[in-house]
């Protein structure tokens, strides 16, 4: 997807007209359908207002409509294909399974561990009880 289209997207999901973000950028509207329509560069100044005019930040408006493509292009061979930080991760089927065991297990314990809180809380009040009581 081209700048032009990712700007045009935002804007019409930000329910403004182009005259609207022409006016909050300071450009006329004829200049702001051209960036819509990719037949002007962008600078990375105006870039930074536009995505600011839309309420994004940079890294939204370039990545606008790209990641979930990108993921899902990559696909092949029983692999997933995700983005971490900078870097593509490729992770097998298998793998990616293992993670998803181990995640459960981490939670299952965690709740064991929380089982057992609430019982040595439990315990702790009746002792207290017990010595007021006594």
């Amino acid at each position: 997807m081209k700048i032009g289209d990712k700007i045009r997207s935002l804007r019409l999901i930000k329910g403004l007209s182009q005259e609207n973000v022409a006016d909050l950028l300071g450009i006329s509207s004829i200049a702001y359908g051209d960036i819509e329509r990719n037949k002007t560069d962008v600078s990375h100044s105006r870039l930074e207002q536009i995505a600011k005019a839309l309420g994004k930040s940079l890294v939204e408006l370039l990545a606008h409509g790209e990641q979930v493509a990108s993921i899902f292009s990559n696909c092949s061979n029983n692999h997933v294909v995700g983005i971490m930080g900078s870097g593509t991760v490729m992770i097998s089927e298998k793998e990616l399974k293992h993670e998803l065991e181990k995640a459960q297990l981490r939670e299952a314990n965690l709740q064991l561990e929380l089982k057992n809180s609430h019982l040595e809380n439990d315990n702790l009040r009746l002792k207290l009880e017990k010595i007021k009581a006594g």
